[in-house]
């Protein structure tokens, strides 16, 4: 299936971006395919939220774990879905004029998505992208 290895680079600082994509309960708000996340538990660096995603115009319900190592890496592990297996990697470096996001992912589709998902990767990439942009175009200026 689909890995991808891709670098976004954004105008805010590491701080304030890790925080906004951390946020998880108001992604929605942000990124339209999300369309609803639930904190299902908390435990130090990790939480385990169960998402409602519009995936490749399919809605999926997910089960999401997230490691987060406070400001430089989030890792997303789908623990169940249709993307069941899959990880995604944000690695959150500081630049001269802001942040770069190293985005590694490696998908694992099922069901009605495995039968496309060779054919979707540069959508995915695209997908991992605008979600950097939307939340870093969310951050006030002034707060950065």
């Amino acid at each position: 299936m689909p890995k991808i290895s891709h670098v976004v680079d954004v105008f805010v600082t590491p701080e304030k971006l890790f925080e906004k994509i951390t946020d998880f309960e108001n992604i929605p708000k942000i990124l339209p395919n999300i369309k609803s996340v639930k904190i299902i538990s908390t435990n130090d660096n990790v939480v385990i939220t169960e998402d409602e995603v519009l995936l490749m115009g399919h809605n999926s319900i997910q089960q999401v774990k997230h490691t987060m190592d406070k400001p430089n890496r989030h890792l997303a592990e789908i623990l169940s879905g249709d993307a069941e297996g899959s990880v995604i990697e944000q690695i959150f470096e500081k630049t001269e004029d802001g942040t770069s996001v190293k985005i590694n992912a490696d998908f694992k589709l099922k069901g009605k998505l495995k039968l496309i998902g060779f054919m979707v990767k540069n959508k995915i990439k695209f997908g991992l992208e605008t979600a950097i942009y939307e939340c870093a175009d969310s951050i006030d200026e002034s707060d950065s």
